[in-house]
C-alpha cells in the first residue's frame, strides 16, 4: 500500500455536537478505526508553527522544512507518540499518510478517520493533504451547542452561538469546493430520531456496506469504563436538553446573534426577528476576557481524554502564564483584526 492510498474520512464541525459519539458507532464498524486522540488536526497545526519558525529565524540558516517538523513531532506533548513512526525520508504530506495508514493497520481496519472540530479555517489545507478524503459535517442545533461549550467547554454561551455561527458558514464554503461525492452532511438530532437510517446514508457515502452490529455500543470498551463519555445506548433527550437549562431571554440572545443560520439548517426559532446582529469585536474581547480570567481562577477541570471524562487540577503557575499568554493573544489579534479593517476600507475608498 503506497503512502497515500489509505482511505481517509474527517468529522467536521463545531466542538460539543455529538462528533464522539458518531466516533465511536463508526469506529465499531469493522472496516473503520477513528482516532481518539485526533492526529491530522494536531499535525496540521504544526504549519502555522513552521512558518513561525521561519520568521524567527529569518536570519539564520534554515533546515529543511521535513527536519523542523520532524523536530516538531519530537517535542509535541501529544504528537511525540507518533514519532516511531516517522519516516527516515520523506516529506510531511507522506509522513501525515504513513500515520494514519500505520495505526488503521495496527487496529486491522482499512478505512482511518479522524475528528477535525472547529478548524474551518484549515479545511482547504486537510483537503490537499488527503485529496481523496470524504468529509462529514456534523450538525448540532446551535443553541444545544452554545449551551454544552458554557458548561463542558467551561466558555460563554454567546461566544459558543458566536463559533458556532463562524464554523457553520465557513465549512457551507468549504462544500462549495469539494466534489459532491466527498461531502455529507447529517444532523446530530437526526442521528438520535432514526439511527439506523442515519449510519445507512454514512455508510453509503463512505463506500462500505452497513452493519447493524455498529449500532450495538452497550458492550464496547469505550462505554464500559468507569469514566466513559457515551452512554451505552443512543439517547433521544439529548436532543432538547437545553430548553430546560437556558432561559427564554438567553434563547432569544443566542437566536438574535444566529438565528438566520438556525433557520438555514431547518431548526425552529422560539422567536422572530426583523434582522439578526452578532456580538460585535468589543463584545466578544470582553467576553473572552471574562473567560480566561475564570480559567485563571480555577483550579481543576472536567475535560474529555480519549473518550473518557478525566479531572484535570491545573497548578496555579500554569493558570497564571497561560491565562496572561492567552490575554496578550487575544489582545494583539483584536487590534490586527481592527487595522486590517481600518486599512481595508481606507483603500477601498
Amino acid at each position: 500500500m503506497s503512502q497515500q492510498s489509505i482511505p481517509a474520512f474527517f468529522i467536521v464541525g463545531v466542538q460539543r455536537s455529538g462528533s464522539t459519539l458518531l466516533s465511536v458507532v463508526l469506529n465499531n464498524h469493522s472496516q473503520i478505526y477513528v482516532n481518539k486522540k485526533p492526529l491530522v488536526p494536531l499535525v496540521g497545526s504544526l504549519y502555522n508553527d513552521l512558518k513561525l519558525d521561519y520568521t524567527v529565524r529569518e536570519n539564520a540558516i534554515i533546515e529543511a522544512p521535513q527536519e523542523r517538523f520532524r523536530q516538531h513531532i519530537k517535542k509535541h506533548r501529544i504528537l511525540k507518540r507518533y514519532e516511531h513512526l516517522l519516516l527516515q525520508t520523506g516529506n510531511i504530506k507522506e509522513n501525515i499518510h504513513h500515520f494514519c495508514r500505520s495505526v488503521t493497520e495496527e487496529q486491522n481496519k482499512k478505512i482511518y478517520g479522524d475528528k477535525c472540530l472547529s478548524i474551518a479555517d484549515d479545511l482547504p489545507q486537510l483537503a490537499m493533504i488527503f485529496p481523496n478524503a470524504r468529509f462529514i459535517h456534523l450538525v448540532r442545533d446551535g443553541r444545544a451547542v452554545a449551551k454544552s461549550i458554557r458548561d463542558r467547554a467551561y466558555s460563554d454561551i454567546y461566544l459558543g452561538i458566536n463559533e458556532w455561527k463562524r464554523e457553520i458558514v465557513r465549512t457551507k464554503i468549504l462544500a462549495e469546493m469539494l466534489d459532491k461525492d466527498k461531502f455529507m452532511e447529517i444532523r446530530y438530532e437526526d442521528i438520535l430520531r432514526n439511527p439506523k437510517d442515519s449510519f445507512e446514508n454514512i455508510c453509503d457515502f463512505l463506500s462500505i456496506p452497513f452493519e447493524p452490529s455498529m449500532l450495538e455500543i452497550a458492550d464496547i470498551q469505550a462505554t464500559n469504563n468507569q469514566n466513559s463519555y457515551v452512554k451505552k445506548h443512543i439517547d433521544t433527550k439529548n436532543i432538547e436538553k437545553w430548553k430546560n437549562s437556558l432561559s427564554k431571554k438567553q434563547i432569544y440572545k443566542l437566536e438574535r446573534i444566529a438565528g438566520d443560520v438556525l433557520e438555514g439548517m431547518d431548526y425552529e426559532l422560539d422567536n422572530s426577528f426583523d434582522s439578526y446582529k452578532v456580538l460585535s469585536p468589543f463584545v466578544e474581547t470582553w467576553l473572552e476576557l471574562k473567560v480566561i480570567m475564570k480559567y485563571m481562577m480555577r483550579r481543576k477541570s472536567i475535560v474529555m481524554d480519549s473518550q473518557e471524562l478525566v479531572e484535570w487540577k491545573i497548578p496555579f503557575k500554569t493558570r497564571i502564564s497561560k491565562g496572561t499568554s492567552r490575554i496578550m493573544d487575544l489582545l494583539i489579534s483584536r487590534s490586527l483584526k481592527l487595522g486590517f479593517k481600518k486599512n481595508r476600507s481606507i483603500f477601498n475608498k
